[in-house]
Order: C-alpha cells, then sequence, then structure tokens
C-alpha cells in the first residue's frame, strides 16, 4: 500500500486546494481564454538505476475565481511496481513562489532551479527524498503555434541526478543516481480549454535524452513534437516523421498506451508501453457533494507506465534501455475523437 497522499492534518480545503491547481493544470472549464486561470508547473520524471522511477507535478496556479493556490504531488514507484504518493498544498500560492520563479518553496516539498544544481526535496513524515539535479542541456521549445494557448518548454530532457530516498518501513535511506526530466507549462487559460489528453515519453539515458509528446485538442486533432539531447546539448526539436501510437480499448474513454512507432531525421525506433504502474484521480478523496461540482468542469486522469525502448540513431548508434510514458486527460474521449489505432484487450 502506498502511503497517504494527504497529510494526516489535512482539511477539506487543503483537498479543495490540490484540486483546483490540478484543475487548472488539467481541467476542462468554460472560462475565457484570458480569464485570470491557468498558472505555472513544473513536471519532473525521473528514472534511477536502482529501479525506481518518479513522477511529480508542482505548481502554482488558479480557475479564474480570484485565489491562486500552490500544490505539488508526486509518486515514488518501486521497482516491484509499489507506488508511493506524496502531496502538499497551500491556497496562498503566490508567497511560496520566488520572484524570479526559480524556487517554489512549499514547506515540506521545494522545487529550487537556482544555478549551479537545481534540487527537489520531500520531507513528508512518510517520505524523505532529496535529489540534486545537474541542469546543463538547456531548454527545447515547439514552435509558438502548436499549442498557444498552453505553451510548455523541456527545460531538461535527461539531466543527471542523486540523492537519496527514505521512506516508512526502510531501515535507512537508499542513494539514488540516475536521470530527469523536467517539463515547464505555462497555460493562458485553464490547460483543457485546449488540450483533452497529454502523451508523453521519455527516454532517459546518461548522454541521451528523448522527449516525445502527442497532444489532443478540444477538437480531436492530433498535434506531436519531439525534443532530443546528446552529450549534453539539444541537437534535435521538432515534428517527427513518423508517429504511430497504438492504444489499449477502453470502454470508459481513457485508453492507455501499448506502443509507440517513432521516426526523424535523428532517429527511428519502436517503444512498448507496460500497464499503468500507477493511476491516479486528482478528485478522488473529495467530498460527494465538491467531486460532483468539479465533475462538471472535468474528469480527469493521470497515469505512468514503464516503457522498453529501442532506437537506431542517425550517427550509427543503437539504444535501448527502460523510459517512462506519463498520459495526463482532463476528460475522457470523446466517441468521435476516440484513438484510430487501437490494441485489443487490456
Amino acid at each position: 500500500m502506498g502511503a497517504p497522499i494527504y497529510p494526516s492534518h489535512g482539511t477539506s480545503r487543503s483537498l479543495a486546494a490540490l484540486v483546483v491547481v490540478l484543475a487548472a493544470s488539467l481541467a476542462a472549464s468554460d472560462a475565457a481564454p484570458d480569464s485570470g486561470a491557468g498558472g505555472d508547473y513544473w513536471d519532473l520524471v525521473a528514472r534511477f538505476d536502482s529501479g525506481h522511477l518518479l513522477v511529480a507535478m508542482t505548481g502554482v496556479g488558479n480557475m479564474g475565481w480570484g485565489d491562486t493556490n500552490a500544490a505539488a504531488v508526486g509518486f515514488v514507484i518501486d521497482p516491484d511496481g509499489s507506488t508511493h504518493r506524496f502531496s502538499r498544498t497551500d491556497p496562498d500560492g503566490p508567497q511560496h513562489l520566488s520572484k524570479d520563479g526559480r524556487r517554489l518553496d512549499l514547506r515540506t516539498i521545494v522545487l529550487d532551479r537556482s544555478a549551479p544544481l537545481w534540487r527537489f526535496a520531500v520531507g513528508k513524515q512518510e517520505i524523505k527524498l532529496d535529489l540534486a539535479i545537474q541542469s546543463d542541456a538547456g531548454a527545447a521549445r515547439p514552435a509558438s503555434d502548436l499549442a498557444p494557448r498552453c505553451p510548455f518548454e523541456v527545460l531538461e530532457t535527461s539531466a543527471p541526478a542523486s540523492g537519496t530516498l527514505w521512506r516508512q518501513g526502510m531501515p535507512e535511506a537508499l542513494a539514488l543516481r540516475g536521470q530527469i526530466a523536467v517539463v515547464h507549462r505555462a497555460p493562458r487559460s485553464l490547460e483543457a480549454d485546449c488540450l483533452v489528453r497529454r502523451f508523453e515519453f521519455f527516454a532517459l539515458q546518461p548522454d541521451f535524452g528523448l522527449y516525445f509528446t502527442e497532444l489532443v485538442t478540444q477538437d480531436g486533432k492530433r498535434l506531436r513534437w519531439m525534443a532530443m539531447s546528446s552529450r549534453g546539448r539539444i541537437t534535435y526539436q521538432g515534428v517527427p516523421t513518423t508517429a504511430e501510437l497504438q492504444w489499449r480499448e477502453d470502454a470508459a474513454g481513457y485508453p492507455q498506451p501499448a506502443s509507440l512507432r517513432l521516426g526523424a531525421p535523428p532517429l527511428s525506433g519502436r517503444v512498448e508501453i507496460a500497464e499503468p504502474a500507477m493511476t491516479y484521480d486528482p478528485t478522488e478523496r473529495l467530498s460527494a457533494a465538491l467531486r460532483l461540482a468539479v465533475s462538471l468542469r472535468t474528469r480527469p486522469l493521470l497515469s505512468a507506465s514503464a516503457a522498453r525502448f529501442e532506437l537506431t540513431l542517425d550517427d550509427g548508434r543503437h539504444l535501448a534501455g527502460t523510459g517512462v510514458v506519463r498520459v495526463s486527460y482532463t476528460n475522457p474521449l470523446s466517441a468521435e475523437h476516440r484513438d484510430p489505432q487501437v490494441a485489443g484487450g487490456g
């Protein structure tokens, strides 16, 4: 069993604050494009040599109601597949973000992107994580017209990360070493005003990183983009020439990915995606009344999976390893926007 995502002293207000920030990042709404909703979000995805995975989201945002909230929620996934959740929320969001936007301090969860080493730290009673991130490759950004109301940038495709992990039940802290990706999103309004689903694949290797995303818009369009780094610098960013996703059937409208075939000028390859190691409904612990109210705007679902990849690069290198896939739904796909390529079963 994973550790509770909410602190033992949490209140319905803190639960609501967490959902508000996640919803401002993920949820559907009828808010006007410049209504004041939106925010800044930093997503972290890491793979460690021990076999542990980290998927986390931090941010400051609002839903156009006047209050700005800060929140962080994350998952440590053990090699055996068990998942451990952590979170922190605060309705007084702006006071936790530094003026330069580089440090988000929620006391028990901190993301600090100041030089020379970035730091991500969790100091919860049930789990403690302390990571130093060696930022070196530089940011990659898609063209401004890819998703103009939901801009994003990949701050790191695969940066070295090291530190320690402790959770309840462990006799001592575990040393961690691996690679981490950091994505920054800054939606102009609520993200689901323009997106229904975001698929992301991360290949996290020493001296090599690959980020690929497919965005499904409200009108059903599929927008694709990728960035690649090699030996500490961005070597390619742009729209792939081939990107074929196979999805597992799901009657509820939340299909999960099964495979990806990817081709671009610098590489070609295939990714086999496991069943999700974790799924998370941000509204699951709300009261029935509040959950019903939120469901009028959004029925979000987040998931993360391990993914085996084989890539051939244009310089002759052949790479194989385990990456991470993350899928974020703001709402289930409508019948007319269901995926044309669906894998059987699942």
